[in-house]
């Protein structure tokens, strides 16, 4: 999972001991949340609280950790807590998968690795908003069509199926793709709006989205084959590469192309993506190759990662867009990292693969200067997949950190003490660098 550009905590904290559990182990809670269809809710606010018993009644005694979805803490085996999440966005909580009602819900950590899943309900709040995609179908011609079959998915998970003329309950603000299909007599042509493939992708909002599909009784002519705006333009993304200090053009820099933080297209600098839809975030990473690492856009983003929206209105239907990078030779290298810690020693950002498709979840913010400089020239997330740096060995860069997010709060450099935010760096080979933070 990719978040942007707030910070999201993994947090891993040892509860502490009951009297009479001096010995117990150290237990693996893991806290998920999903909507109704199983469509993971990212960055959902939990809390965990230690059960202490009263004379008169059960109470919690004090927050032995916090998090967001997805993400792990450690608990004492034998302990009790509370686990009370927060509601997501417009979603209302439904229940556990265990199916246990109650928020906060109270559990026993064990030895073994426990999962707890909150299951909320999107669709109450949608329809309160009246958030939904009317999908409708008909003949070129104009005659009638009914029946043909429409699917509704986010993120590459069907939410739900059905036959036209079909409502589909959607949250506001979240990006959905429709895909419609062949029926006997009726070939896809295109939809009402000039999109010429069968899956278009629409950005749900507080009212009603209404799809009407185009169809032939007999095979359609091919059209234009590219997916064309409404008012029948196509959209077009250009990624090039760079060298940050001659300027020269540089070739075969890999680019990801990503839509609702799901893979689209890709492909190697200079590369062009047509055929994209007008009004819709596109996500453009870019990557670094052989001794060439990515440092910042020429539009002076200085993270890898840049959303575009092609506006046809604006007369933004194609855009272009420009990375550099710096060429350091293997001989003259050394990495750079740095992390971000609580006092207890948890991380604040991790990395992570799954499927062969590399996660983060962003930490603390930090930019780098060069040496001789006065500005940032990159900048990342601890946790995020860009480190280590590759620098110039002995060289000395300047790193700074970020004060901190909510009620964590920048505390000192584990090395030196140091409270300050920023400070200078003499690479003597591979280094790191730790950031601790606190808490409350």
């Amino acid at each position: 999972m990719v978040i942007f550009p707030l910070l999201a905590l993994t947090v891993m904290a040892v509860a502490p001991l009951q009297a009479g559990h001096a010995q117990a182990s150290a237990s693996s809670v893991t806290v998920k949340a999903v909507d109704q269809y199983g469509n993971v809710l990212p960055g959902d606010y939990y809390t965990v609280s230690q059960i202490a018993y009263g004379p008169f009644s059960i109470q919690r005694e004090f927050v032995v950790a916090t998090g967001v979805t997805v993400s792990t803490f450690a608990a004492a085996a034998g302990s009790e807590y509370f686990l009370e999440i927060f509601t997501y966005g417009s979603c209302t909580f439904s229940h556990w998968t265990g199916g246990a009602l109650s928020d906060p819900m109270p559990f026993t950590a064990t030895g073994a690795a426990l999962s707890f899943t909150a299951v909320y309900d999107c669709i109450g709040a949608v329809n309160n908003a009246r958030s939904s995609i009317l999908v409708n179908s008909e003949y070129a011609s104009g005659a009638a069509l009914t029946g043909v079959y429409a699917v509704l998915e986010r993120g590459g998970a069907t939410v739900a199926t059905g036959y036209t003329p079909v409502t589909f309950a959607t949250a506001s603000g979240l990006n959905y793709s429709v895909i419609i299909s062949d029926s006997p007599n009726a070939n896809f042509s295109k939809w009402s709006n000039g999109f010429e493939t069968n899956t278009i992708t629409v950005a749900a909002n507080s009212t009603r989205t209404t799809l009407t599909a185009l169809f032939c009784q007999t095979a359609c002519s091919s059209g234009s084959g590219v997916v064309v705006g409404g008012n029948g333009t196509a959209g077009s993304i250009t990624v090039t590469s760079s060298n940050l200090g001659t300027g020269a053009a540089l070739t075969g820099m890999y680019v990801d192309l990503r839509l609702d933080n799901n893979h689209v297209e890709s492909g190697y600098t200079p590369v062009t993506f047509s055929g994209l839809q007008q009004g819709t975030k596109y996500l453009v990473v870019l990557y670094g190759y052989g001794d060439n690492y990515f440092r910042h856009f020429s539009n002076g983003n200085l993270q890898r990662y840049s959303f575009v929206t092609l506006n046809a209105t604006a007369g933004q239907t194609s855009y272009s867009m420009n990375g550099l990078y710096e060429t350091v030779p293997k001989g003259q290298a050394a990495s750079l990292n740095i992390l971000a810690q609580f006092p207890n020693g948890t991380q604040i950002g991790t990395a992570s693969e799954i499927g062969g498709y590399p996660q983060h979840t962003p930490g603390m913010y930090l930019s780098v200067t060069p040496p001789g400089a006065t500005a940032p020239y990159t900048a990342t997330f601890t946790g995020g997949s860009i480190l280590p740096f590759i620098f110039f060995n002995g060289q000395t860069y300047t790193v700074s950190m970020s004060a901190g997010y909510g009620n964590v709060k920048f505390s000192h450099w584990k090395d030196d003490g140091s409270t300050d935010l920023t400070r200078a760096f003499t690479l003597s080979g591979n280094s790191t660098l730790i950031a601790v933070y606190t808490q409350g």
